[in-house]
């Protein structure tokens, strides 16, 4: 069994070592202003660029966030970790993918799949399990009931004007999925009067990209326009990848009310490879195999909404109605014995009001979430044929095994309430949400309740569900923040957990997964923002997880039943590490993101006679960093060196494989060669390091997914 208090042990050692160092560097900072200030008459200079600086740093101190309460608030003030990547940021990284950007927030890893394919990790191993929620300007970019891990390829992240994770359970104001973590990418505003930006790229494996950007601001009004035209012929065989996003985006001012309308639109197309892995024997001499080279995936995305806000004296009324529309087809390349087709349409209003009152400085934000999804399944049996070793030649599409109609609703009143009682320094908040949910599931096929293609008759399914939220936050100075937090959350299942119930006896009785998290952090900075710091631990326990459980048909012994259960239980804890160093002012910063963590089963019993309770769950890296140098030598050139590492897991649920850990170096470098003009390079795994973006062991055999080897893209860039 793991210890339970190492988490605990590591975070009071560090939490003493970051107190000893602010508290050395304030005494440092005072000895300094006092020989400052007997000097004053000379260096007159000197001393308002001090005052400058203290200025500035307690305006970045005093960041802010919306992710939240879906409105700009002060991170000081929210009791919970919540890690940026600003806008600029994306623009002189140009990610070729969202886990080049994300791995920069601690505690954050997003691996790489097929074209911009991913997998994810916040206080979770590795997983496709509905247990984070995506969101573009604060709307989920799909209802609960139709969940997808591949959600962020459906958003512009390089055109993005940033992204916002908030980290374990969401806020009230969140529901179901916020469970890990929340990601929120937010739409890129008109800043100038006129913007046009422009970016051509190209690189190995058939790289090519171009992003294009118009703004205007019309007195009151603006509008933007964002178009990503990307293609990749994919660095493995058969992995072609083409996509085609846009995003316009209009803001108006008239009175006291703003309007905001979004309207986003994805198209993907591309072979896939995905984390089907390889033999021991190919990922070491034959990376770019692809045994299921007929495998692929098509995916359409739009999404419109309008939100409207009205400002009232010590209130704001925000409505936002909005629209969304997926559909995928996936032949995949992990289980290629079936092939389907999802659809949904949504319908929904977010409904908000928030009021202020000099009473103990509170703020109360209350509101409800409405959401109408009608969607459809159809999914077809693929009878594979002939094989030349490990690789498949030919298949046929057999008979249809799934095909059903169901319409998710769900209706989620919620209220958050904070205040500072005694002192402004402290802020106290509580929160609370219930969730109602509800599927009309009807079957256009027989019933079935033998075999293993089993199909549920018609039925409708609900669940409700109440989440409280606490918090604390305390500002000991402008320079340090102390936080505290309890929340509680829930995922739903989801319309696949429920309807496609495979061999299993049930599924339609599944319940809710819960969880309850606890965490305590500390945000400060040091010597004039020379050194910024975000250092937070969690422990987080998660109950009635699902378990496919496997056992013999008690009709027929020769088939072995999985029966999906909520009979599981997981511990997750850990401490997460930012921290910000400016070596030399606008030269040279340091920045880096750390995060160890421990993910145990608690409860686990897969099959009779089997039982991981007391193991670490596999695909759990126990250590995830990432560190940037940034070098600007002169003002038109700017470099930038980059450290990937993703620490040691378990290949295996019984923990008998492990695979050791990798790290990875990576290079950027852009150039302005004129006010207007600029060239970038991007160099991707500098040492050529052979790296599995997962590993798994099972049936006696290990399998690697392998990553990106040594690459090189660049473009150039046009600004007005």
């Amino acid at each position: 069994m793991i210890e339970k208090n190492k988490t605990l042990k590591y975070f009071l050692i560090a939490t003493v070592v970051f107190f000893s160092v602010n508290i050395w560097a304030q005494e440092a900072e005072a000895q300094t202003t006092e020989n400052e200030a007997a000097q004053q008459t000379t260096e007159q200079t000197g001393t308002a660029d001090n005052a400058a600086k203290t200025e500035t740093a307690e305006a970045e101190l005093d960041e802010v966030v919306v992710t939240a309460t879906r409105e700009q608030e002060a991170k000081k003030n929210v009791a919970a970790t919540i890690g940026s990547v600003k806008m600029n940021v994306i623009r002189d990284v140009k990610p070729t993918h969202p886990a080049e950007i994300v791995r920069r927030v601690p505690g954050v890893h997003i691996n790489t799949t097929s074209g911009e394919g991913h997998l994810t990790a916040i206080r979770h191993p590795l997983t496709t399990s509905s247990v984070y929620l995506f969101l573009e300007d604060g709307i989920p970019t799909r209802s609960a009931g139709f969940f997808n891990h591949n959600a962020m390829y459906e958003v512009n992240v390089p055109q993005s004007g940033g992204i916002e994770i908030l980290k374990g359970p969401g806020t009230a104001l969140y529901g179901s999925d916020a469970l890990g973590g929340v990601i929120n990418v937010l739409t890129n505003p008109v800043t100038k009067d006129r913007e046009i930006d422009v970016s051509l790229e190209g690189g190995q494996f058939g790289w090519m990209r171009g992003l294009v950007s118009y703004g205007q601001m019309f007195g009151t009004q603006s509008i933007r326009v964002d178009a990503n035209v990307t293609k990749s012929d994919g660095w493995q065989d058969s992995t072609e990848y083409q996509r085609q996003s846009g995003t316009i985006r209009h803001d108006a001012a008239f009175g006291n009310s703003i309007l905001k309308t979004v309207v986003t639109a994805s198209n993907i197309k591309q072979q896939t490879a995905g984390t089907a892995a390889l033999s021991k024997e190919d990922y070491e001499d034959n990376p770019t195999a692809n045994y299921v080279d007929f495998a692929g995936r098509d995916v359409q995305a739009v999404r419109a909404s309008v939100q409207y806000d009205h400002l009232f004296k010590d209130s704001v009324l925000s409505l936002t109605p909005f629209m969304r529309y997926n559909r995928m087809y996936l032949f995949p390349n992990w289980g290629p014995n079936k092939d389907y087709v999802t659809k949904n349409m949504s319908y929904g209003m977010l409904a908000k009001h928030r009021v202020d009152f000099d009473f103990l400085k509170s703020r109360l934000v209350a509101g409800a979430d409405f959401d109408f999804s009608p969607g459809t399944y159809k999914e077809n049996k693929v009878n594979l044929g002939d094989k030349d070793g490990n690789y498949y030649t030919t298949y046929k599409v057999g008979d249809v095994q799934y095909d059903y109609d169901v319409a998710f609703l769900g209706a989620s009143p919620f209220a958050q309430y904070e205040f500072s009682p005694v002192t402004e320094k402290l802020r106290l908040s509580a929160g609370a949400r219930f969730d109602y949910y509800q599927y009309d599931y009807d079957n256009k096929l027989s019933d079935v309740q033998t075999g293993f293609n089993r199909r549920p008759a018609d039925t409708k399914k609900d669940f409700q569900h109440f989440s409280p939220k606490a918090g604390i936050v305390y500002n000991v100075d402008e320079y340090l923040n102390i936080f505290t937090s309890y929340r509680h959350a829930f995922r739903v299942p989801g319309a696949g957990d429920l309807f496609t119930q495979g061999n299993s006896e049930n599924t339609v009785d599944l319940q809710p997964v819960k969880v309850d998290s606890y965490e305590l952090g500390f945000r400060g900075s040091v010597m004039k923002k020379l050194i910024e710091y975000d250092l937070s631990a969690y422990y987080m326990q998660k109950k009635d997880d699902i378990v496919s459980y496997k056992r013999p048909d008690p009709e027929d012994s020769s088939i072995t039943l999985n029966e999906k259960q909520n009979a599981g239980e997981t511990l997750h804890q850990g401490i997460e590490l930012g921290l910000g160093l400016e070596i030399v002012r606008k030269i040279v910063m340091l920045n880096t993101s750390f995060s160890y963590a421990e993910h145990t089963y608690e409860a686990w019993s897969p099959k009779p006679g089997e039982d991981y309770s007391g193991n670490k769950i596999s695909f759990a890296s126990d250590i995830i960093g990432n560190i940037t140098l940034k070098i600007i030598p002169i003002k038109s050139l700017e470099t930038e060196f980059e450290w990937v590492y993703v620490g040691k897991y378990f290949m295996d649920d019984e923990n008998i494989m492990e695979y050791p850990g990798h790290s990875i170096f990576n290079f950027r470098c852009k150039y302005d060669v004129t006010e207007n003009f600029g060239a970038f390079v991007r160099m991707h795994n500098l040492a050529n390091e052979k790296y599995a973006e997962r590993a798994a062991y099972g049936w006696g055999r290990e399998t690697y997914a392998p990553g990106l080897p040594f690459t090189v893209s660049g473009g150039i860039t046009y600004t007005y």
